[in-house]
């Protein structure tokens, strides 16, 4: 499984992508804002999309509206904003991750995607 990891946060980035390797041996790779994850669908396909919110430059919603159904078939919004679930049916995304980010949960739904 190809996974891809949106997040301005080096720190969060780089846990997801050694918890995302270990427990479901994925190839993952990370961008740090949207404009860079763009670049990294154009030149490769993944399996999974997994972005934060709330990054500058361009936002995790703004990130899916813009590959609309030319992305990955699953996409996973992570944000604490109160209003997460309606704002990831509203852009396009399949799954929704509140913040503090449950792990396991994000397990499930990438295994589920494998």
């Amino acid at each position: 499984m190809r996974v891809l990891v949106v997040d301005d946060e080096p720190d969060i980035r780089e846990a997801l992508r050694d918890i995302l390797v270990a427990a479901l041996d994925a190839d993952v790779a990370t961008a740090r804002d949207g404009v860079q994850a763009l670049e990294a669908l154009r030149d490769s396909a993944f399996d999974a999309l997994v972005t934060d919110e709330r990054m500058p430059n361009m936002r995790g919603s703004e990130l899916l509206r813009a590959i609309g159904d030319r992305g990955p078939p699953v996409r996973v919004l992570m944000t604490a904003y109160a209003q997460g679930p309606e704002l990831a049916e509203s852009c396009g995304a399949t799954h929704f991750v509140p913040k503090p980010l449950d792990f396991a949960m994000l397990r499930r739904i990438l295994q589920g995607a494998a």
